[in-house]
């Protein structure tokens, strides 16, 4: 008698066994399914920024190229993704830089910049004033005297790592929050 067992061993989890025979439990095969799940709040902002720069990329292949069908059907799909994710993928405008979620006031939204740090700034007294962050066509520069991102920005520069911070539109010289890509 072939038969199926199906064990949970967690919520996220199924192991799923073939037996041969129940009285005599031989395995024949088994397999375990590992599923992650998170909530749409946990997903959509990262879905927003993917479609954005999907979207940005997009607008640079040329249209008889043989990839722009294929590029186009997945960004239809990822748009049906931040659809069924709560949110409306016409708003997502292309962006190199993190959009944000549509849907959320600007005071809270804020304004993200992406690059390379290619400067730190030092006071004569060899204190951490800030830092530079080079895109490919404009420079931000940021103040800030917090010696964990005096220390961050070195390790950044000399890494050569692409960072996006993230700053508040009404306050544009308050760092909201710095993201090292890696």
């Amino acid at each position: 008698m072939v038969g199926r067992q199906i064990h949970e061993s967690s919520s996220r989890r199924r192991s799923v066994h073939q037996v041969v025979s129940i009285s005599a439990r031989k395995v024949r095969g088994s397999f375990r399914l590992g599923v992650t799940v998170k909530v749409g709040e946990e997903i959509l902002p990262r879905a927003v920024r993917n479609l954005a720069t999907l979207r940005y990329i997009k607008e640079a292949i040329p249209l008889n190229d043989q990839w722009h069908p294929v590029f186009a059907r997945y960004i239809g799909q990822l748009e049906d993704k931040v659809k069924g994710l709560g949110a409306d993928p016409d708003l997502i405008a292309p962006s190199a830089d993190d959009p944000g979620c549509p849907g959320i006031s600007s005071q809270e939204k804020g304004k993200c910049y992406t690059g390379k740090i290619c400067e730190v700034l030092f006071s004569c007294f060899g204190d951490f004033e800030g830092f530079v962050l080079c895109s490919c066509s404009e420079k931000h520069q940021f103040r800030t005297t917090e010696k964990a991102i005096g220390e961050l920005a070195l390790r950044a520069c000399k890494d050569r790592l692409r960072v996006t911070v993230c700053v508040t539109e009404t306050k544009p010289d308050k760092i909201r929050k710095i993201i090292v890509h890696c």
